[in-house]
């Protein structure tokens, strides 16, 4: 069997679920997102995350949380899952106040196909890809849209515009690479 250079998979763009603190703004949360990840070419919505979605952060980082999608500018090659999310954890570390998380940072990679959420936490649709890291697909392309799951979280079908753009803008940015 013949196994195709990384370089020659699909690549995708890197966009990351950012769910902070309420005393933060959009602007701090980007400035340091950019440090870490290079530049932001493009951020959605901000919503009230715990209040529409999920309690679920609220007894580490507090109540109120918002949350958006915030994508990367470059082409990023679907390998890069597993480091995007170590960088995540430890970024997350380093920005700790007493111990408890401020923000809490979800890499995923938006390709052509779908859309793979990296998570360290199991369940049977996830995927191991190393280092207590798990690939979670999300949405998938079909009929020229994304499509989701049952188990695709709600803010991510609610928000699927956003991942659609994405779609659009890695389109363009491969077709003018190619040419």
């Amino acid at each position: 069997m013949h196994l195709m250079p990384l370089t020659d998979q699909p690549c995708a763009r890197l966009v990351i679920a950012a769910t902070w603190r309420p005393n933060m703004g959009l602007e701090e949360v980007i400035e340091k997102l950019s440090s870490q990840f290079g530049a932001v070419l493009r951020w959605g919505d901000v919503y009230d995350f715990s209040a529409l979605y999920s309690p679920y952060y609220e007894n580490e980082m507090g109540m109120g949380l918002l949350k958006c999608f915030i994508e990367f500018s470059g082409i990023r090659d679907r390998s890069t899952l597993l480091t995007a999310k170590l960088s995540a954890l430890a970024f997350e570390q380093e920005n700790q106040v007493s111990g408890k998380r401020v923000i809490n940072v979800d890499p995923m990679l938006v390709s052509l196909e779908n859309v793979l959420i990296s998570t360290t936490k199991n369940a049977p649709q996830r995927v191991f890809i190393g280092q207590g890291i798990f690939a979670d697909l999300a949405l998938i392309r079909k009929d020229g849209a994304y499509r989701p799951f049952e188990w695709t979280y709600r803010d991510y079908v609610d928000h699927c515009g956003f991942f659609e753009e994405s779609n659009k803008g890695l389109k363009k940015e491969l077709r003018e690479r190619a040419s």
